[in-house]
């Protein structure tokens, strides 16, 4: 395991009911999530979907919970 690995923090929710993002359509992050040229994705495609999941749990700090762009929603 890296070091980074080691010193990140992993907050698990113990119930996915507030995450209400939107399940289909496009979703542009807002900038301070996504600052690439790829900032907007394709919820119905699947890569896209992974990708923008990543990116919303990766920036989001610690303690917090990304549920205005992640859906409890298959």
């Amino acid at each position: 395991m890296s070091r980074y690995a080691a010193a990140r923090i992993y907050a698990l929710p113990e119930s996915l009911d507030g995450f209400v993002g939107p399940a289909s359509g496009a979703m542009t992050l807002p900038r301070h999530i996504d600052w690439g040229p790829h900032c907007v994705y394709d919820l119905g495609d699947e890569a896209d979907l992974l990708l923008m999941y990543e990116r919303v749990i990766r920036i989001t700090p610690a303690g917090t919970r990304p549920t205005s762009w992640v859906s409890r929603r298959p």
